[in-house]
């Protein structure tokens, strides 16, 4: 039987060993998840993956739902993908290929899958997920777009939250169908032919 994580001998050093911890603790949730959905997830098998007791995780996350949340939340790059600011072409391009970029390995996409299926089963969990997940990088996305209506790019009265669908969606598609992802010139293309169609 292995000794948790937090049991373990060794010098005494506070903050690493917890963050030790806190990355065994997500890695193995971001599994069994991928694995089993929700509905298969239990912070019991979240410690034994993890080689932790289970007072580890409910000290950070008191309920299976707050641990669900904050681990695929935790997956996704951070909403502010720090664009150049040179223009909203570059702007957008930069969150294109970023994003891209960090779906490539699959793993975010195999869970979105899993959680797309259980979207029904687990409405209210599943909402929280994408508000905390997705939400923030939609929003940064919303924001460069309206920085293109204030300068003129766009044209005023754009829904924005569709047009932020057009931008994301072949992106995400192609990823999830396991086409790849779309090349430098593909996501130019898709840019200027949405930015044409949204032109004054």
């Amino acid at each position: 039987m292995s000794t948790p994580l937090h049991d373990r001998p060794g010098p005494v050093r506070g903050r690493p060993r917890s963050a030790e911890a806190e990355q065994a603790i997500r890695e193995a949730a971001a599994e069994l998840l991928s694995e089993r959905g929700i509905g298969g997830f239990s912070v019991e098998a979240v410690a034994a993956r993890a080689g932790v007791a289970k007072t580890t995780i409910y000290r950070r996350w008191p309920t299976k739902e707050q641990l669900v949340v904050a681990v695929v939340a935790g997956l996704k790059a951070p909403a502010d993908v720090a664009a150049p600011g040179e223009s909203v072409r570059a702007d957008l391009l930069h969150v294109l290929r970023d994003t891209a970029r960090y779906d490539r390995s699959g793993r975010w996409t195999r869970l979105m899958n899993r959680l797309l299926v259980e979207a029904d089963e687990y409405p209210e969990l599943v909402a929280d997920i994408w508000r905390q997940s997705v939400g923030p990088r939609r929003a940064y996305l919303v924001g460069i777009l309206r920085r293109g209506v204030e300068e003129g790019v766009i044209r005023p009265g754009t829904d924005l939250e569709l047009l932020t669908d057009m931008v994301l969606s072949p992106v995400t598609s192609r990823i999830r169908l396991r086409r790849g992802p779309p090349t430098d010139t593909q996501l130019e293309q898709l840019v200027d032919i949405l930015l044409r169609g949204a032109a004054p």
